[in-house]
């Protein structure tokens, strides 16, 4: 009964929490970054835990649901934005309620009060994290709810979910608890896509209410990530919020009550079998991935560095043919993904650059990578990487070729050389700047959507059958994909490497390799923009076109394959790899590289590159 005391005392601490953070403006990024972290990462460890036969790929598209569809809701029906948002807040306070209630159950269970006879130790570390994390909790339901409805409607609501806490806590083990426990599982999954829905897209902090908080608004409009001004506590040295924003410092915090609360649950509560092998495959790809991340991002150093400025000058040299294959040389190698190559091709168009040459290098550039390459070879093995390379630099230089002969070159700009060149240090610096910074704070949040959409493949491949389709079919059905989602070249590798092992045929792996990371509506409008809708579309047809091609091929080269990682157990794996020291320092030079880029940026823009602007704004 304590720990029902103390979890409900935890609920009503909210409103104590928000008035810290109206006395102190400056703090309200750092408690949305908390908030964002903590909230997120609870329903997600949730979930996890929660996994079993009954939470599938059927329950983690009713969370899709919850979580996107009030956004597309206002996107089509922008006239009822306010009210879709207002019903979807009012949805994520319900979902509070619901989950305050099963709290309630869980400590009864814990107290040995409830229906099930499983030991009293084995769930008494389960109580310190239900009120551990119920702060977050009382914090966020405040803070929805006051600068809308008011104080009152928003102690009201506090005041529901003390009481669903003790009617969770009294009702546990009766039979209209278990009569939900077969749609529970669905109902569960939409209501936490609903309450993911309201913390990632905060709208509340950019409405026209100018309740007493107004004055921490146009911090939080703008985002954070390298404009946060100030830190926490006044005035900060000038250099620190260069490495860490003062959303990063709530990220980290909750990160800290993540990993505390994760690792106090017991075995029987948050370690099921699906959630140990999701974390195993996940570390079994990271493993795989970090020597060769790691030694991409050090490469990148000399490749940005050095880079010659007369690029564009040495393209316009010679016909369409070599024009192509320069545009391809150049841009094969570079790490950077389609979303910072559409700036860097609008320059070389700008600047004359030949289209032969500038359409090689769009396709070229975020097909491959320098990234890409090298995990590639861990991944996909020493067949599938050179079939890869060969594929992406043929592709790319066959579209240029055809593409470039409808489109009029403009005027050629005059291209300034620097008056003096840089020094050796300078290079370096500029450098190590553009990979350990930017290029980590572009690649990060893909490389980590690759990783767990890796780990994830194989029971969905499964569950729909995918890898009992034709491989024809196969193939096109991943090139079709890759047409019309993003994802980054060095991201979809642990992704196709996973599909690989649950059994989907290496052409359509290498096809949707081939046309995630080049094509996507962005490319197309920029496309659209510079040269016209009807190169646009010829873009997309060749590409598709020949990524079947290379896919059909690949397939009867490699008729055989099946992939080479192993993601059966990161022990067995890690102890049977080469180099198992090597691999775990990369692995954790690259944490900290991640890491130091989430704090850095702050969550939501680290996020908001997979995500979009409205949750990194």
């Amino acid at each position: 009964m304590i720990m029902l005391v103390f979890a409900c005392l935890a609920l009503l601490a909210g409103p104590l929490l928000y008035q810290l953070v109206n006395r102190s403006p400056r703090a309200l990024n750092a408690i949305d970054g908390f908030v964002f972290v903590s909230i997120s990462g609870l329903l997600i460890i949730h979930l996890l835990a929660e996994s079993d036969e009954s939470f599938g790929f059927l329950t983690l598209g009713v969370l899709a649901l919850g979580l996107f569809g009030p956004l597309f809701l206002e996107r089509f029906f922008q006239r009822i934005e306010h009210e879709v948002h207002i019903a979807t807040m009012i949805l994520g306070a319900v979902g509070f309620l619901i989950h305050t209630s099963i709290d309630g159950a869980a400590l009864a269970l814990n107290h040995g009060e409830g229906i099930v006879s499983s030991s009293r130790t084995s769930l008494i570390s389960l109580a310190p994290a239900i009120v551990i994390h119920r702060l977050p909790v009382g914090l966020t339901l405040w803070w929805l709810l006051k600068p809308r409805f008011g104080i009152p409607i928003a102690f009201l609501a506090l005041t529901c979910a003390v009481v669903a806490t003790f009617g969770g806590y009294v009702l546990a083990g009766s039979p209209v608890v278990q009569s939900l426990e077969y749609t529970f599982p669905w109902v569960e999954a939409f209501v936490a896509g609903s309450i993911l829905h309201v913390v990632l897209f905060r709208f509340h902090l950019h409405g026209d209410e100018h309740h007493h908080m107004h004055e921490g608004h146009g911090a939080e409009a703008h985002g954070s990530g390298h404009n946060d001004a100030h830190a926490l506590l006044g005035e900060p040295a000038r250099g620190v919020e260069k490495w860490i924003s003062n959303e990063g410092i709530g990220n980290l915090l909750g990160i800290l009550l993540l990993t505390f609360i994760f690792f106090s649950m017991p075995a029987s509560h948050g370690h099921h079998h699906s959630e140990v092998s999701f974390f195993s495959s996940f570390l079994a790809l990271a493993s795989d991935s970090a020597p060769a991340l790691l030694f991409a991002y050090f490469a990148g150093i000399f490749i940005y560095g050095f880079f010659p400025e007369s690029s564009v000058q040495w393209m316009r040299k010679g016909g369409r043919v070599r024009q192509a294959a320069k545009g391809m040389m150049v841009g094969l190698p570079l790490p950077i993904c389609s979303c910072g190559v559409l700036p860097y091709y609008q320059a070389l168009v700008k600047k004359g650059a030949p289209p032969a040459a500038a359409v090689a290098f769009l396709i070229a550039t975020p097909e491959l990578g320098l990234d890409a390459v090298f995990l590639s070879l861990p991944l996909l093995g020493k067949e599938l990487m050179v079939i890869r390379l060969v594929a992406s630099a043929l592709i790319a230089f066959v579209v240029a070729a055809i593409v470039s002969r409808f489109i009029t070159q403009r005027k050629t700009l005059p291209v300034l050389n620097e008056a003096l060149p840089p020094s050796l240090n300078q290079r370096i610096k500029r450098g190590a700047h553009f990979a350990l910074v930017e290029l980590v704070d572009t690649t990060a949040p893909w490389m980590l959507l690759g990783l767990v959409l890796a780990a994830m493949a194989g029971p969905v491949v499964q569950e729909f059958g995918i890898s009992q389709l034709h491989p024809i079919l196969e193939v096109f059905l991943f090139s079709g994909i890759g047409m019309v989602v993003y994802v980054c070249a060095s991201g979809a590798t642990p992704l196709v490497a996973a599909l690989l092992v649950a059994g989907v045929s290496p052409g359509a792996g290498l096809a949707f390799l081939l046309t995630g990371p080049a094509t996507n509506i962005s490319t197309f409008g920029i496309l659209s923009e510079l040269h016209g809708k009807k190169i646009a579309f010829l873009f997309a047809a060749l590409m598709l076109l020949l990524a079947l091609m290379a896919g059909v091929v690949t397939n009867l080269m490699l008729p055989e394959y099946s992939g080479i990682i192993d993601l059966g157990s990161e022990v067995h794996h890690v102890e049977q790899g080469l180099f198992p020291a090597l691999r775990s320092i990369a692995l954790a030079l690259v944490a900290l590289l991640f890491l130091a880029s989430f704090a850095r940026q702050g969550g939501r823009k680290f996020f908001g590159h997979v995500l979009g602007d409205q949750v990194g704004h």
